[in-house]
């Protein structure tokens, strides 16, 4: 096994692994019914350590990538950008 520079991943046999903790995250609305699907279709489920206000779990998809399925308690606070009245334009 060969470490890479950029924290990423290593190579086994000549082949790409990814990194053990390096991943996106989705965002659902209903984390239960997410798990009972990929559950379904044979993914399996790692547990993930609570953080407030959401609840989450990964999973690794074909290549092995981690996955974090999170859902938050409440909704997102949502940012709305308005243009200042006099600006440039």
């Amino acid at each position: 096994m060969v470490p890479r520079r950029n924290g990423g991943g290593a190579r086994v046999g000549g082949r790409a692994q990814p990194a053990p903790r390096a991943h996106f995250a989705l965002a659902v609305d209903d984390l239960d019914a997410a798990i009972q699907t990929l559950r379904a279709s044979g993914c399996h489920i790692e547990q993930a350590r609570p953080i407030p206000g959401r609840r989450r779990c990964f999973t690794r998809d074909p290549a092995g990538n981690r996955i974090e399925l999170l859902a938050y308690d409440e909704a997102p606070a949502t940012v709305v950008y308005e243009e200042l009245a006099g600006g440039p334009g």
